[in-house]
């Protein structure tokens, strides 16, 4: 959104300053240290044009199959970063922050998130067909030297994680 600012008597739409690259590991780090402090996982964090920022956040590791993030959680992580990046030179007043949980059905753009997923159903499509196929639907069984272990219908197999095109996990309800 931008800034409106009053000109003699009319109002001039201010643009949005571009975002420093030196934002983005900022704030990674910053969440990932509220995330610890709160006693969730970090999944993800995306700074878009316009200042919008994203941080996806887990339950904690061993939690309970069902038990999602709370929102107490979601509203400290936002919190201890808003803190941070109002302290912090450079960073446009105008920013927006969301921290929720990434969903059931979520993303997988990241090795890290492979590792999150082991014991998971997921959807994964490959560049090039492995075993003659394209999309293998299965469990995550590990995430190793860049590689996915997937157990499917036809059985198991191995897929590069840099063949992988789109992927998210799967729930059956």
């Amino acid at each position: 959104m931008a800034k409106r600012k009053r000109k003699q008597g009319q109002e001039e739409v201010l643009p949005v300053p571009a975002v420093p690259k030196r934002i983005q590991p900022l704030v990674e780090t910053w969440a990932q240290e509220a995330c610890e402090m709160y006693n969730v996982q970090l999944f993800d964090v995306i700074v878009s044009k316009g200042w919008l920022i994203r941080i996806y956040v887990d339950s904690e590791i061993g939690a309970a199959p069902g038990k999602g993030v709370e929102v107490v959680s979601c509203v400290n992580v936002s919190r201890y970063v808003e803190a941070l990046l109002d302290e912090e030179e450079g960073v446009y007043e105008g920013y927006n922050i969301e921290v929720s949980s990434p969903g059931i059905e979520r993303k997988l753009t990241k090795a890290k998130h492979y590792a999150m997923s082991v014991g998971k159903t997921a959807r994964i499509i490959v560049k090039e067909a492995i075993e003659g196929e394209t999309v293998f639907n299965g469990t995550i069984d590990k995430f190793e030297d860049n590689k996915i272990e997937v157990t499917t219908e036809k059985g198991s197999v191995s897929i590069p994680f840099g063949t992988v095109t789109k992927a998210k996990l799967t729930f059956q309800f």
